[in-house]
């Protein structure tokens, strides 16, 4: 999401990538909102954070992230993470580095997920109702220029939130983020955390790693050879 431009810009001829079912195809095979109750674990979320340029909006995505049961966040891009706004919950993720982006965009389709950009353009679908089909990875835009054309081509479809007042052309990339994490895990059917008193009851259980994605020492070098060896 831009940050103080116009709707629109030069990303909207790009045609999404993925695996043929992006919007520019095949629209069909999207579920409904009973996909994510259909016995079995419910499909789950993951965040690629690269090119977020405010030390803010990374913190306060890692922070909504957890909040709304993030898997996995894949840092692209960067070797120190810049967790400002975090709010402690840095040790409740589940977090890998990966050089570019072709490497992380490699372990999430050996993962069978579906990658989704957020970003307002004339073919991105609303947020609601919910597009989702699958285990998804999330991709959302530098604040000021967007999402660049070489992420949307890696898309299987973008999604954006629709805005019903005039006095701003987009929201805060980090507000935006929230609204999707929290849409995709009502679609998802993710069970409420305990509350008690005003807040959520944290889980304090620091070594459980929820997500699915096989953890490498140094992706950049290992990644690949995991894949080809099909250990995923």
């Amino acid at each position: 999401m831009r940050e103080g431009e116009e709707e629109g810009g030069g990303s909207s001829g790009v045609e999404l990538g993925g695996d043929g079912h992006g919007i520019m195809g095949s629209c069909g095979g999207f579920c409904d909102d009973n996909c994510g109750d259909n016995g079995s674990d419910p499909p789950e979320f993951y965040l690629v954070l690269s090119n977020i340029s405010k030390r803010q909006n990374f913190g306060t995505l890692l922070r909504s992230a957890c909040a709304f049961g993030v898997s996995e966040v894949l840092v692209v891009g960067e070797r120190k993470l810049r967790t400002f706004g975090n709010k402690g919950t840095l040790p409740h993720l589940s977090i890998t580095y990966y050089d570019n982006l072709n490497e992380a965009v490699e372990i999430i389709r050996d993962n069978e997920m579906d990658i989704v950009g957020v970003e307002i353009c004339e073919y991105s679908k609303p947020i609601y109702p919910h597009p989702f089909r699958r285990s998804t990875a999330f991709i959302l835009g530098n604040e000021w220029t967007g999402l660049s054309d070489k992420y949307i081509k890696v898309c299987d479809y973008l999604v954006h939130i629709p805005m019903y007042g005039y006095g701003t052309a987009s929201l805060n990339v980090a507000i935006a983020g929230s609204i999707v994490f929290q849409h995709f895990g009502i679609w998802a059917k993710y069970n409420e955390s305990r509350k008690e008193g005003f807040k959520y009851v944290l889980n304090n259980d620091k070594g459980e790693i929820k997500g699915r994605i096989r953890h490498y020492l140094v992706p950049s070098k290992l990644g690949r050879f995991f894949s080809r060896k099909r250990l995923i």
